[in-house]
């Protein structure tokens, strides 16, 4: 008889499943999902990552930005965790510590117009206008689609 352990395939089963109640908006369900997910298999940071957006679906910022933490921790260049953190402390109001997110995720993937858009806007809410417009003109350069918002 085989003593082969099933956790990874249990863990994912509960990750999947929680992306599947997270799509459908279901985001308690869904964090209790990837809480399992994690109790099976805790050093996988992308269930951090996805318990973090799931906890921001329902407006729990602080426990996304403690979740984006350890999925950082575990993946120091998840590139989307840097990015997740940074929206979840601008909605807060910290500003400053998401434009150090931002300039992470633009650190890792140059190309990320998201992550100048997002930067020039907390750059805007701090004063510095020179520096969200530039941020902005490096968005607009990258994805030509933003022009027109």
């Amino acid at each position: 008889m085989s003593k082969k352990s099933n956790l990874p395939y249990d863990a994912k089963a509960y990750t999947d499943q929680g992306n599947a109640k997270g799509f459908l908006g279901d985001y308690h369900d869904a964090i209790a999902d990837y809480s399992r997910a994690i109790e099976l298999k805790p050093d996988e940071a992308e269930v951090y990552f996805l318990r973090g957006v799931a906890k921001e679906g329902l407006g729990d910022y602080r426990g996304a930005i403690a979740d984006y933490d350890r999925a950082i921790e575990l993946k120091p260049n998840y590139v989307d965790a840097y990015y997740g953190r940074g929206l979840a402390k601008s909605v807060l109001g910290d500003y400053a510590s998401a434009i150090a997110d931002y300039d992470w995720a633009i650190e890792l993937k140059p190309d990320n117009a998201a992550a100048y858009t997002n930067r020039g806007v907390a750059k805007s809410a701090l004063g510095d206008h020179e520096g969200a417009e530039a941020d902005l003109k490096r968005a607009i350069e990258l994805d030509p689609a933003l022009k027109g918002h």
